[in-house]
Parts: structure tokens; sequence; C-alpha cells
């Protein structure tokens, strides 16, 4: 049953890479967190994310990360040449951290910055979970879950799990592509599986 979840999910997630690729078309870094910060698409399908729903006053908040980004060239040098995932993902954690973005969680945080990261040719190497990705590890692992989460940089926030902890049927999909999985077929976890 699990390895034909993740064959159904491989026919339709080339879609999904699809919109995270045209994020590359972006090189200035003003345009791109222009776009990235809602999930808006470059080619204008679209105008947010429906992830970024909990965030209020979105053009002011952004606008605010914007600027706090820009003004500061070593948080544009990262974001501009990021060596991996976790060098975008500190930046948009840290945004967090110092409450600059109401309403801009851990889900918000992961989001932006595979788009950015991504952008830049950089994957996550591992599964970070959040919301729906959270709750599909859980039932997915089941017992085993607790043993093999860890929190990045001790963040109660930012868990992740190791992509070879996983299943092996799930383990020939990408990490960031484990994470949408997980997130995309949490209800198909609820009963045993395999």
């Amino acid at each position: 049953m699990l390895e034909e979840l993740v064959d159904k999910y491989l026919k339709t997630e080339s879609l999904y890479r699809d919109r995270l690729n045209k994020y590359k078309k972006t090189t200035n870094l003003n345009e791109l967190l222009e776009y990235a910060l809602p999930g808006a698409d470059p080619d204008g399908e679209y105008q947010f994310d429906p992830h970024q729903y909990r965030i209020s006053n979105k053009e002011e908040i952004y606008r605010r990360i914007i600027d706090t980004i820009l003004s500061n060239p070593n948080i544009v040098s990262s974001l501009n040449n990021p060596e991996k995932f976790e060098d975008v993902f500190d930046v948009f954690s840290n945004i967090r951290k110092a409450k600059l973005a109401p309403g801009f969680g851990p889900l918000s945080v992961y989001d932006v910055s595979l788009r950015v990261a991504v952008s830049r040719g950089v994957f996550p190497e591992v599964v970070y979970l959040h919301a729906g990705a959270l709750k599909g590890a859980k039932q997915l692992l089941a017992d085993d879950f607790k043993g093999k989460k860890n929190k990045y940089k001790d963040n109660r926030d930012h868990i992740y799990i190791h992509h070879h902890c996983f299943p092996l049927e799930v383990q020939k999909l990408e990490a960031f592509q484990i994470e949408d999985f997980l997130c995309n077929y949490k209800d198909f976890f609820k009963k045993p599986i395999r």
C-alpha cells in the first residue's frame, strides 16, 4: 500500500517541482522575496499560497521582512549564495524568532526557505516537519516517531527526521518531496499501511 501511495504521489509530483522551479527565473533578490514570501507565482498564475493565510497585513509584513533582509549584507549574501538549505532556513527562522511577522510560523519559515533555496539550487537534505507533514510523519512512523525526530538547533518549532529513517518505499523520494508527500497523504496513514 505504501509503495502505491508513493507511486501515486510521483505521478503528480512534477506539478509541485514545476511550481518550485518557477522561482529559478527570478535572480534579483528583492523580486524573488516579493514572490517567495506570499508564495506567488512569478508567471502570475496565482497571488499567494493558501498556507500563508494566517499572516494578516501581508503586504506590510512582507515589506518589513524584505527591508530587514536587504538592509543586512550578510543576510543578502546568505540568500544569494547559500551553500546549503540551512543557510536560507536560518534567515527565515531568525525572522520568526525576532517576531517581525505575526503569523509567520514554522510552516511559513519552511515554505519560504524552500522557494528561495530552490531558486538558488540548494535543497534540504533532511525532512522538515510542521503542520500536515508533522501529522503525516507521526502517523506513518507511529511508535518509531519519537526516536527518529530531531530538533533543528534545539528549536522545538523546527523538527526534522533524517531521510534514511523513513520506510524504504518513501526513501526513493528526495527530502523536500517526503515533506510534501507526508502532508498530502497524512490521512492515508491513520491505519497501519504495511
